[in-house]
């Protein structure tokens, strides 16, 4: 039920009350799955509650509830500020652990060189690498984002 309440809080921009909602079942001491975990990180990651983030992050860890669709999550977090360095540590998580990374886990990475300060178009073209590497084929979410982290590149870079 709170999964579910969450994901309907997610879905509709409704950031706040989803994080009330998750606020109510932690207190609560009720167990929490991987669904609940990964719209939580979400959630907070909306509302740029970094620390918040690394505590349930953290909290998914310890109660070994991580697996591909969390980390994804997570990575998405590392994306919306810029933290190109946590996502590719989250990337090798994946691998350390026998995971396979999908497109949308390396779109998330290049995404976060996207929204680096400065954009980090180099790593952008190494995560692309990467993915067509493991026999990802890239998407349109794929090259736009690429472009973006590209903005400031020098026109030499760009290939």
């Amino acid at each position: 039920v709170h999964h579910a309440a969450m994901t309907a809080a997610f879905r509709c921009g409704k950031y706040q009350q989803g994080v009330d909602i998750y606020d109510r079942l932690d207190a609560s001491c009720m167990a929490k799955d991987r669904a609940v975990f990964t719209v939580a990180i979400k959630l907070h990651a909306r509302l740029g509650m970094e620390e918040k983030v690394d505590e349930i992050w953290d909290e998914a860890l310890a109660d070994d509830m991580v697996n591909v669709v969390v980390v994804g999550a997570r990575i998405e977090a590392a994306a919306m500020k810029g933290d190109v360095v946590g996502a590719a540590r989250l990337l090798d998580f994946i691998y350390t652990r026998g995971w396979v990374p999908d497109t949308l886990n390396f779109n998330a990475a290049i995404n976060a060189c996207k929204n680096a300060q400065p954009p980090s178009h180099y790593t952008a073209q190494l995560f692309l690498q990467a993915m067509t590497n493991s026999s990802l084929t890239p998407s349109l979410v794929t090259y736009t984002a690429l472009m973006a982290a590209h903005r400031r590149a020098p026109l030499a870079e760009i290939r």
